[in-house]
């Protein structure tokens, strides 16, 4: 007998399974007839990122003699949490950005209009490769917005991935989304460190923690792969929950 553990993952419907397939075929078709469309995609994310993170207290162990009584302090009764934006391109980390705590399309369309263009610029994506990125993001309410749809259909044509998009994406897919298979869960694993405080040490961290990121070596190249074997296992479980097979 030996102990396992359990994997979490999302939960999934009949009806998703079909547009999963669907995506990872297309993802794949478009890697196969254009090797440069995986640098040419912005795959972004918002999260909100709350005051503590997820412990497990069962694998925090102190080996001694005697009992040393060690303790872990918890964090402070006060709650707070901040929604954070971050999205990459080739071998870019776009981002952070903070969001106000209620995103609304208004807040959404004025980001894409005013904050997204300079954030590109920040990381030195050309006005050229701005012209023929994908942009890719979920179907949180406010991505959905029809002024937000209106706008993305302007920018990128046929050329943007969402709900209500050219290109659909699928939904309770995070598992597809290399923001959330890696960029996050990496993010958090850095920032919860220690106990956060407040909100101005949470954000500290999340930069911090960016910067380790972006100029972590062959980082993204990874990203790319693991995103191409996850399409390729979505459809060998035709849809279904893959990552047991990775």
């Amino acid at each position: 007998m030996h102990p396992f553990h359990v994997q979490r993952v999302q939960t999934q419907q009949p009806e998703d399974y079909a547009p999963r397939v669907a995506f990872a075929q297309w993802y794949l078709g478009k890697c196969a007839t254009n090797p440069l469309f995986l640098m040419k995609c912005c795959f972004p994310m918002k999260h909100p990122s709350q005051g503590e993170g997820i412990f497990n207290t069962h694998n925090d162990h102190i080996w001694a003699v005697e009992n040393p009584h060690a303790i872990r302090r918890r964090a402070a009764q006060i709650r707070f949490s901040v929604n954070v934006w971050a999205g990459i391109m080739g071998d870019h980390l776009i981002g952070p950005y903070l969001f106000p705590c209620r995103l609304t399309g208004l807040n959404y369309l004025l980001f894409l209009q005013q904050v997204l263009p300079q954030l590109l610029r920040d990381e030195q994506i050309s006005a050229s490769k701005q012209q023929t990125m994908w942009f890719q993001h979920d179907g949180a309410p406010a991505h959905f917005s029809g002024d937000v749809r209106n706008y993305l259909d302007v920018t990128f044509g046929q050329q943007w991935i969402g709900r209500g998009g050219p290109v659909r994406w699928p939904a309770r897919s995070p598992d597809l989304s290399c923001l959330d298979f890696y960029f996050w869960g990496h993010m958090k694993s850095l920032v919860y460190d220690t106990p956060v405080d407040n909100a101005e040490e949470l954000v500290a961290r999340i930069a911090v923690g960016a910067g380790e990121i972006r100029n972590s070596p062959g980082v993204f190249q990874n990203v790319r792969m693991s995103m191409r074997r996850r399409c390729e296992a979505c459809i060998v479980a035709r849809g279904r929950n893959f990552e047991h097979l990775l």
